[in-house]
């Protein structure tokens, strides 16, 4: 397979996966990645949501239902 072009040179799958599942959080990252709109919106709406929080996200909580 060749791939001949690419929309979004600078973010590649395995790129955008770091991103989107990093420990901890690059905001500025999470900016970038969130204004790509090839990404589905739930993706594009979670990146930009945690660009914009001032404090680390407790995953925690999250994975633990609290």
């Amino acid at each position: 397979m060749i791939l001949h072009e690419s929309p979004n040179p600078d973010f590649s799958i395995v790129r955008a996966l770091d991103i989107m599942y990093a420990k901890p959080r690059n905001f500025a990252d999470d900016l970038l990645l969130s204004k790509l709109s090839q990404l589905s919106e739930s993706w594009r709406r979670s990146l930009a949501s945690r660009a914009t929080q001032n404090s680390r996200i407790n995953d925690a909580e999250r994975l633990t239902g609290q």
